[in-house]
């Protein structure tokens, strides 16, 4: 098998300078204007925050503000390639080097509601400086994948809002994106799981990855993953100003019986690590699987 994606994990500390208030449930949106903002600048033309697949994702979700002193964690995550450029941004959070671009508005504003402290490399735990963090190998996840292939059941947990759209044929009004009812009131000749599958085969055909082989409709009648229970809520989340937008998506646990072929479980096992669906940049479509580790 070809090697995965070399994709980075950092967990950036940051330390609050004055009180953020009136934050929504899941904040990623404003931390993804952010970071557009301050990458922007050296990303190269026409490429943005979501085609460079770098992927910032909130840790403390569900609080709505933050006092002087505190700290909070950002997950990001991107292509090796661009490590240089965060590099330089880590930077400019830091304080370190002044911002290209000035930010004077938002809840998050470096040097004047927030300093960035410390850098981690999630796979190796060690501190970053400018030293290129330890990337996604396929060593690093084929336990994982042995381990998933092996069993009887197991659960996908949600736990940033999961926006997929639906399949072609079943959208309706106010259903365009997956929600509850899709996954648990079975609609006539769509599989909720292949769905899945296939939404992660998609978003790592954009890393330039391909699964060794991709799910095909001969293989969905005969494997024997079935959604046998879980609990999905849709949250909504605010951003922007004049007007404010809205965006949505669920989050929660599906429950899964049933044993995954060996494709499965590297697909399954590889979009804990890429997101699923729609507005990744906003760190929507992040989800583990659960206990099996």
């Amino acid at each position: 098998m070809s090697d995965v994606p070399q994709i980075c994990f950092l967990d950036l500390c940051f330390r609050v300078l004055s009180p953020i208030d009136n934050l929504p449930h899941f904040h990623g949106a404003h931390i993804s204007a952010l970071f557009r903002h301050l990458l922007k600048p050296y990303l190269p033309k026409g490429e943005t925050l979501s085609s460079a697949l770098i992927t910032p994702v909130p840790v403390e979700t569900g609080i709505l503000s933050f006092s002087e002193g505190e700290t909070f964690h950002v997950g990001l995550s991107y292509p090796k390639k661009y490590h240089e450029i965060i590099i330089s941004i880590l930077k400019e959070l830091s304080g370190q080097t002044p911002l290209k671009t000035p930010l004077t508005d938002g809840h998050f504003v470096p040097g004047k509601t927030i300093i960035l402290e410390d850098v981690i490399c999630r796979i190796t735990n060690d501190a970053i400086t400018n030293k290129t963090p330890h990337h996604l190998t396929f060593d690093l996840i084929e336990e994982e994948i042995e381990l998933l292939g092996s069993l009887e059941g197991f659960s996908l947990l949600f736990y940033t809002p999961l926006r997929l759209v639906r399949p072609k044929g079943i959208k309706a009004s106010g259903h365009r994106f997956c929600d509850d009812m899709f996954f648990f009131e079975t609609e006539q000749g769509i599989d909720p799981i292949a769905h899945i599958i296939h939404g992660i085969e998609n978003r790592l055909s954009k890393y330039g990855y391909s699964i060794p082989e991709k799910t095909d409709s001969k293989e969905i009648h005969e494997w024997d993953l079935k959604i046998t229970d879980g609990g999905l809520i849709w949250i909504d989340c605010p951003y922007g100003y004049n007007p404010v937008k809205t965006i949505g998506g669920v989050t929660g646990k599906i429950k899964i019986t049933g044993k995954c072929t060996r494709n499965q479980a590297i697909t399954l096992v590889m979009g804990q690590y890429t997101h699923l669906g729609k507005n990744t940049a906003f760190g929507f479509g992040a989800y583990i699987i659960p206990g099996y580790r």
